[in-house]
């Protein structure tokens, strides 16, 4: 299983605390309480399987709307950028999944 035993405690990523009982949904982070989660999110998001993928399908619609001409300020070197973020966004994630599977 990817991030172990979900009803297992760990250290907490923000404050090193000892049996800590709140997993971010990705199952790889521990935290004491929402308070703790906050604190480590900026340094999780990056590796944060949950988010990323949440995170590529925001940036999908954004690519499909700036095509569909919706984003009048948008060029084709925009979208063009925003494709290349995606691509790199979905690489992440299948080198997180690959290495959390080993």
């Amino acid at each position: 299983m990817i991030g172990g035993d979900p009803r297992e405690y760990g250290v907490c990523h923000a404050c090193g605390a000892p049996d800590a009982p709140v997993k971010c949904p990705c199952l790889a982070a521990h935290y004491c309480d929402r308070t703790c989660q906050k604190k480590d999110h900026s340094a999780h998001k990056d590796r944060c399987t949950t988010w990323l993928v949440k995170d590529i399908a925001r940036k999908g619609e954004e690519i499909e709307l700036m095509k569909e001409k919706k984003s009048k300020s948008s060029s084709v070197c925009d979208v063009m950028k925003k494709e290349e973020e995606l691509a790199e966004q979905h690489r992440s994630v299948g080198n997180l999944v690959r290495y959390a599977v080993q």
